[in-house]
């Protein structure tokens, strides 16, 4: 780190908010959130919700891992099931 960078820990220590030259990080017990000249990166220790009326999802190369739910019963198979580009409440 260099001067003028800032970092705010919680009284316990679990959680750090860092604004440096380089970026912000938001960390927490195995959790963190960093932006920086790379991009953005979210890393969950266990589960990532993302809520809003509406998620897009623009990239020329894009991913999906593991099991997405669907809210109200309405994705592929009665509300659990793996991403599906077809579903109207997925746009990618």
């Amino acid at each position: 780190m260099s001067n003028g960078d800032t970092v705010f820990t919680s009284p316990d220590g679990q959680f750090t908010l860092s604004v440096t030259d380089d970026g912000i990080s938001l960390t927490g017990p195995g959790s963190s959130i960093t932006v920086d000249t790379t991009g953005v990166t979210v890393q969950a220790a266990a589960t990532l919700t993302l809520q809003a009326l509406s998620i897009n999802v623009e990239s020329p190369e894009t991913s999906f891992s593991g099991t997405v739910t669907f809210p109200n019963g309405t994705g592929p198979v009665a509300g659990v099931g793996n991403l599906d580009i077809g579903n109207p409440n997925v746009i990618v």
